[in-house]
């Protein structure tokens, strides 16, 4: 491989965390409009994702631009070895601590509860439950085990090929189906499946991707009781997905249902759930988001910032519950059941102040993925490591994803990682190639 094509490789591999990040804000966009397509609602839901995509793209570059001067460095640091064997005692030792406690403050498992009942309600509730019953430090406690602790040491561990690896992954898949949160086996996994691919470890990266494909489907045929006995009987296919206008207009949460082709391949109703996952629900949530804002005199004018709200001298509104309560008054009141409304930065900065927040919320993306490509560089276990936070962006506020969504933490890590070591000098490319 020659000087020029092994500069472009690099480049490809830096830029890559930003590709990933817009090329999911592009698939939001084509889940907008199957979801608009489906429920015959009009496409205006779609206008500050837009905007934001346009708005970020102009941003980035204009970032990478100004900073281009910071590519240029004579220097590099090593972290040494041992200094890393002893990060991943301290981490597994963490990681465990958390499982253990989490665990036996519930006093039970709640995949084994929600197993034994065939009541989605309450399959629904022992959910929320295993979460909500600790005490505030302990939910953070297990966000940041799943979301970071987890995957760094996961990461690192296959990195420098340590004993920890399987133990490690051992507790974590244990940990994860435990709760049947299909998402935590995703957040855990996702990046080591990552590297291994990066590090062109393919084997590896297809046995983990493997594992976490069945830990997915195990934690969803555990919330769904219809689910488990979908390989032995014919399935519902195609549903419609129901109208924002009418949801919104009606007292209920209204579905209509119709004539649906049927299928009997084994497994059909947790396909149909992927798709309402991974296409549906993000874009209905969207629409849920704009069309609750669209109104500049409905949006919270700072107020849902929960910093802004102190300086503004006004009560701080949690978004994403208050558009749970609105959405899902049933379950709210006569479930007993809580929930949230999730979704990216770029709805929050629209439903407080519109399409200048947009905007500037763009500038602020564009400057945050600039500072992590410098970070990241094209180190494997960086951008692996950084991969679910930026897959995470488009459906939760930055704020979350920082915070309990354990980027932050990582961040801090490959700061430590890269920074942290012994400097030395980087050779220039005359003295390589007489080398």
């Amino acid at each position: 491989m020659n000087i020029k094509e092994r500069k472009c490789g690099q480049a490809v591999r830096e830029h890559s965390l930003f590709v990933i990040y817009f090329v999911s804000l592009v698939w939001l966009l084509l889940s907008c409009i199957y979801y608009a397509a489906s429920a015959r609602e009009s496409l205006s839901f779609t206008q500050p994702l837009i905007v934001y995509g346009g708005a970020l793209a102009v941003a980035y570059l204009a970032a990478t631009f100004l900073f281009r001067s910071v590519d240029h460095r004579s220097y590099s640091y090593v972290f040494p070895q041992d200094r890393v064997r002893v990060l991943l005692v301290g981490l597994f030792i963490l990681f465990v601590a958390v499982v253990v406690i989490h665990l036996t403050t519930l006093g039970h498992l709640p995949a084994w509860l929600a197993y034994k009942s065939n009541d989605s309600y309450e399959i629904a509730r022992i959910r929320q439950e295993g979460y909500y019953r600790l005490a505030i430090w302990q939910r953070y406690a297990s966000d940041y085990a799943i979301k970071g602790i987890g995957p760094i040491l996961l990461v690192l561990a296959a990195r420098v090929r340590s004993r920890f690896f399987y133990p490690a992954l051992a507790v974590g898949l244990f940990y994860t189906t435990s709760l049947f949160v299909k998402a935590n086996s995703v957040y855990l996994l996702l990046p080591l499946v990552f590297y291994f691919a990066l590090s062109k470890r393919f084997i590896a990266a297809t046995a983990i991707a493997f594992m976490m494909t069945l830990s997915v489907s195990l934690n969803w045929a555990t919330s769904s009781p219809e689910l488990r006995d979908d390989f032995k009987q014919v399935a519902p296919g195609e549903q419609v997905v129901p109208s924002l206008r009418e949801e919104i207009a009606g007292p209920k949460w209204e579905i209509k249902q119709a004539e649906a082709p049927t299928s009997g391949i084994p497994g059909w109703s947790l396909l149909m759930s992927f798709r309402e996952r991974l296409v549906i629900v993000p874009a209905q949530v969207t629409a849920q988001w704009y069309f609750q804002y669209e109104d500049a005199s409905e949006r919270e004018e700072g107020c849902g910032y929960r910093v802004l709200a102190k300086l503004l001298g006004c009560e701080y509104v949690h978004m994403p519950t208050k558009l749970y309560g609105i959405y899902h008054a049933e379950l709210v009141q006569q479930r007993g059941l809580t929930g949230s409304l999730n979704t990216g930065s770029y709805m929050h900065d629209f439903g407080n102040f519109g399409y200048v927040g947009v905007i500037f919320g763009a500038v602020v993306f564009g400057i945050l993925f600039t500072v992590v490509r410098f970070v990241c560089r094209s180190d494997s276990a960086f951008l692996a490591l950084n991969l679910m936070p930026v897959l995470s962006l488009p459906e939760m506020p930055l704020s979350t994803v920082l915070n309990s969504g354990g980027w932050l933490l990582i961040i801090g890590v490959c700061v430590f990682l890269r920074y942290g070591g012994l400097r030395q000098e980087i050779p220039r490319q005359g003295v390589e190639a007489k080398a």
